[in-house]
């Protein structure tokens, strides 16, 4: 795959839907194909079947390439299912003297921690989200990158799913002769990409909220309620994942 596209697929129990996108400079992604396939080999988003989940990906993949263009060997993958569950995680890092700045490392060092909890054999890890940063016992925190402490707390959502659930879903693509990327939890690939739409329109400066009433039936909202929180708020923090809705 060239280095400026990126594919998705929602492996769901009815249809499976394929994108493939162009990233941009400012990573925004322009959608070139779509390929859309009925969904074969699944129950309630589990695999059941791999060979007939494994022709269902290569008929959606191939109608994105089709449309696109482009041909594509690998993609970031959407998951969802009973198996999957979430906990809450804490952990606590001190800041190195003597400059006592909390960097980029710090954060990723925090989070890290968080993720190393206890499962069950038959659990892994997928996403390990933050949800809440303290700083020298101050709550409330966005983002503590810059900030001077000597002590940095992150509270964090651990989502986990069920091994054999998740390594059946990679052999699908396997066996359809494509690489899984990634594995992201579909209802939160959603919300970023929802919440992202919100943002788009926060930085422009709108205030027409009509679109926002279509998707969460309020009759108005106006952004000046968010000052300078949305965008914290929504931003992944997946590195270079690519999340289509």
């Amino acid at each position: 795959m060239k280095q400026d596209l990126v594919a998705g697929v929602d492996l769901g129990t009815t249809k499976v839907c394929a994108l493939i996108g162009q990233v941009g400079p400012e990573d925004e992604v322009e959608i070139l194909g779509v390929g859309l396939a009925p969904s074969h080999g699944l129950r309630k988003g589990i695999v059941v079947d791999i060979s007939k989940s494994a022709e269902s990906i290569i008929e959606a993949v191939e109608k994105a390439e089709k449309m696109s263009g482009f041909s594509i060997n690998s993609v970031y993958v959407g998951v969802t299912g009973g198996h999957i569950s979430s906990r809450v995680n804490h952990s606590i890092v001190s800041i190195s003297p003597p400059r006592y700045e909390i960097t980029e490392q710090d954060r990723g060092r925090a989070i890290s921690i968080c993720s190393k909890v206890d499962l069950p054999d038959d659990q892994e890890v997928i996403h390990t989200v933050p949800r809440a940063y303290v700083v020298d016992g101050q709550r409330g925190i966005l983002n503590p990158v810059g900030m001077s402490a000597t002590r940095l707390e992150v509270e964090t959502n651990i989502i986990t799913g069920s091994v054999t659930a998740l390594k059946n879903v990679i052999k699908s693509f396997t066996t359809a002769g494509i690489e899984v990327t990634d594995l992201v939890l579909e209802s939160l690939a959603s919300s970023y990409a929802v919440l992202t739409l919100i943002l788009d329109f926060f930085q422009q400066g709108q205030e027409d909220s009509g679109l926002l009433s279509k998707i969460s039936g309020v009759p108005e909202l106006n952004f000046n309620s968010f000052p300078g929180h949305i965008e914290e708020a929504v931003r992944p923090n997946f590195g270079k994942s690519y999340l289509f809705l």
